[in-house]
């Protein structure tokens, strides 16, 4: 068991992502809520703190005429990879604010992957849970597009 996890910590440290220090992006987002249970439209904002470590803010809005609800995020992403593929673990601050009922603040841990279409267009796609109070606690999965400049 020993050599195993050894093996599966050499690999991951082998798959360092080539992200470079101070690398953007911007990006679109559909998302789908658990606890919502609705689709929703989000924007990202991304920078590279450093070649492993990438900041990320996002705003995801579930849009309905009684019940519409929206996120704000900012989260640390772990970066692991290679030009072909990034996988990233990551965590951070959620706020949730559900329209006729109240805001309250949760923790998101999640996992990302992105594959890029083109050198500047990028696929990404992730899984996170918020970590809050009853009714504001949910599982998000979504997908979108960014733009690297």
């Amino acid at each position: 068991m020993k050599k195993f996890a050894l093996v599966i910590v050499a690999a991951l440290i082998s798959m360092t992502a080539f992200a470079q220090q101070g690398d953007k992006a911007v990006g679109a987002r559909l998302v789908y809520g658990s606890e919502i249970e609705k689709l929703g439209l989000g924007i990202v904002g991304q920078y590279g703190i450093t070649n492993e470590v990438r900041g990320d803010a996002s705003l995801f809005y579930y849009p309905d005429s009684d019940f519409s609800a929206f996120e704000i995020n900012a989260n640390a992403h772990y970066l692991l990879g290679n030009d072909s593929v990034t996988f990233y673990p990551f965590a951070g601050l959620n706020i949730t604010n559900i329209k006729h009922v109240a805001t309250k603040p949760g923790l998101n841990v999640g996992c990302g992957i992105e594959f890029p279409l083109t050198d500047k267009l990028v696929f990404a796609a992730e899984a996170k849970y918020i970590i809050a109070k009853k009714g504001f606690a949910q599982f998000v999965i979504g997908g979108g597009l960014n733009f690297r400049f």
